[in-house]
């Protein structure tokens, strides 16, 4: 579900769009941890 609000993210400026690929990539490993 909150691939939706990054994808409205995804339209705004590139420095946005660089700070929630990296955060997409932290909670990506945040939910490896927590599921692991």
């Amino acid at each position: 579900m909150n691939h939706l609000r990054w994808l409205q993210f995804s339209q705004m400026p590139n420095h946005l769009n660089l700070a929630q690929r990296i955060i997409t990539a932290l909670m990506g490993k945040w939910r490896t941890m927590v599921f692991v």
